[in-house]
């Protein structure tokens, strides 16, 4: 009995190219079209089929949301490897906020950084979830930097978990990659602000 054939064209790429492939054609049709782009943009730039897309997203937010993850797990790998150096709580924050801000003045991670517009942007379904494990991953290394800087007395903060969110909202915001975050405490957070302008506690 003769051996069945396969039904279709035979793969040209395993999963990681394919993967790769649409990420990258996935980019540049944000930085050509926003986040209007579409699946027929990406799958003509990463010559892939439509059955290679669907074997990996389910949808065009689906790629988003892997996409956001994809680069904040990055960015939180490169923060947490910076940070380890630091020979100061205060040293750490310093190079946390540094990093932050190096995201927009790289071209190339710039490019990346459309992607959390694009996120938000079109309300990609489960993006509030995506978008608060991004931030999650980018703000524990600083966590861990306050945490030991009021352990050791470098920092006076009475709350270091609050101080970790004012820090971040402030650092996130002045570099343009502000993120949803959980409401703060009125209190705290107008004591932090008086403190950061040298108003005697």
């Amino acid at each position: 009995m003769a051996d069945k054939r396969s039904v279709g064209r035979p793969r040209q790429f395993d999963d990681d190219v394919e993967r790769r492939l649409i990420f990258d054609a996935a980019y540049a049709a944000l930085r050509d079209g926003g986040h209007d782009f579409t699946i027929a943009n990406i799958l003509s730039t990463a010559g892939v089929s439509t059955r290679s897309f669907y074997r990996h997203f389910d949808s065009k937010d689906a790629l988003l949301n892997a996409m956001y993850l994809r680069d904040g797990e990055w960015a939180a790998e490169r923060l947490l490897k910076r940070l380890t150096d630091a020979g100061t709580p205060r040293q750490a924050v310093e190079w946390w906020i540094d990093e932050i801000f190096s995201f927009t003045r790289s071209p190339s991670r710039a490019e990346r950084v459309a992607v959390l517009g694009s996120i938000t942007g079109v309300s990609a379904e489960h993006a509030d979830a995506v978008t608060a494990r991004g931030r999650e991953l980018l703000v524990e290394s600083l966590r861990s930097a306050i945490d030991a800087g009021c352990a050791d007395g470098s920092f006076v903060a009475s709350d270091p978990a609050t101080a970790c969110e004012l820090v971040a909202v402030a650092a996130l915001h002045a570099a343009g990659l502000a993120v949803p975050h959980q409401p703060l405490d009125q209190i705290q957070t107008t004591e932090f602000c008086l403190r950061a302008l040298g108003v005697p506690e």
